[in-house]
């Protein structure tokens, strides 16, 4: 039987819920209060998470942009955030995944000089825009002559369509190489219909 592998919490809303903070960009905090997102990670991981993500996802610089913040700090936030998730994971015999969504070179590098066990795009909601993603990905790892493993986490509407039109099940062999570990779906309205949707990625996606 195979052992179920368990991922943590949403990171921004427990941010929301638990920090006093009056910030937009919450990667900002792994640079100004690192401890509050270690504590974070720590007691994830003591409810029984097996991975736990950085707080990494949002710091792209079209992201930083639209908060007002700097753009020239994506790298430091992504790193930042990466570090503190590989130290906390190590410690307790974990995984660390650094995060992000839309495609942006220097919060990747943060994310993969950060030494994370393996990198996820999360939320990808746009074809396009998740086919971007993946391919700078992979080639700032070519150009850094490293092979983390990649996750994607997709977006979907109703018909298990992503936000841009396309069906899952139609485009994902687009995004499938060796390089993929796991294939997932987060921040979804088709609730009822996940399960069908994995038996059939299941099927598509044996070696997964």
């Amino acid at each position: 039987m195979k052992k179920v592998l368990l991922l943590d919490g949403a990171m921004g809303t427990t941010i929301n819920k638990e920090i006093d903070i009056e910030i937009k960009c919450k990667e900002k905090i792994n640079i100004l209060f690192p401890e509050k997102i270690e504590n974070i990670h720590k007691r994830f991981i003591e409810s029984g998470s097996d991975f736990i993500r950085a707080n990494t996802f949002n710091c792209s610089e079209e992201a930083l942009k639209n908060y007002g913040e700097n753009i020239d700090e994506s790298y430091n936030f992504a790193l930042k955030g990466a570090e503190i998730a590989k130290r906390i994971s190590e410690k307790y015999n974990k995984k660390s995944i650094g995060v992000f969504c839309l495609p942006g070179e220097k919060q990747i590098l943060g994310i993969l000089d950060g030494k994370v066990d393996l990198i996820m795009i999360e939320t990808i909601f746009n074809f396009k825009l998740g086919l971007e993603s993946l391919t700078l990905v992979r080639e700032v790892m070519k150009r850094k002559n490293i092979k983390t493993p990649i996750m994607l986490s997709f977006t979907l509407c109703d018909g298990g369509k992503l936000y841009s039109g396309e069906r899952l099940l139609d485009v994902i062999d687009s995004f499938i190489e060796d390089d993929i570990y796991s294939v997932g779906i987060n921040c979804s309205c088709v609730l009822k219909d996940v399960e069908n949707i994995f038996e059939k990625l299941r099927e598509k996606l044996p070696k997964l």
